[in-house]
């Protein structure tokens, strides 16, 4: 099987698709976000965590987000749960607040989810995702996904406000 080219991950069973903003439903949560995320822009730069108000983002959408922060270290980035709202840690089965990124996708067989926030913050743009991702009781879930850097300096992203609903 060849997979295609946007494609981050190792197995056929697991793994995260690059999509683009056109391939999700008009409707989406995560097209509602990007909209919202993209108003907070200043200048084109990249929105600050103070731009983010969680009155503007709503009760509707509020439960699926999580936030990372980004920590830079001698091997590469790694990200630490800020938060996680009720309905994405229902979806995932497990609340990762206060956890580093690595501690729960550190196998191999997880890194193509580390490597997703890793591209956005390279790209410092908003990315869209499908994948299919651990979950506790169930195995895995799919998902889709949206990943928005956010930056103090409007340049280099600290922090990734992302959204993830079944899909």
């Amino acid at each position: 099987m060849t997979l295609p080219n946007n494609y981050i991950g190792h197995s056929v069973v697991l793994g995260a698709e690059r999509i683009q903003r056109n391939d999700l439903a008009p409707g989406s949560l995560v097209l509602e976000l990007d909209r919202y995320w993209s108003s907070c822009r200043t200048s084109g730069g990249i929105p600050a965590r103070r731009n983010i108000d969680p009155v503007e983002i709503g009760a509707k959408i509020l439960p699926w987000l999580f936030m990372l922060d980004v920590l830079s270290n001698p091997d590469g980035l790694d990200y630490r749960f800020r938060l996680t709202g009720t309905l994405n840690v229902k979806l995932v089965g497990r609340d990762p607040t206060g956890r580093r990124a690595f501690e729960i996708f550190g196998t191999e067989e997880h890194q193509y989810l580390m490597r997703t926030f890793d591209t956005t913050v390279a790209e410092a743009s908003a990315t869209f995702w499908r994948a299919e991702v651990p979950q506790d009781r169930l195995g895995t879930v799919q998902i889709c996904r949206g990943l928005f850097p956010l930056s103090e300096d409007g340049i280099v992203v600290n922090m990734l406000l992302c959204i993830a609903v079944p899909g």
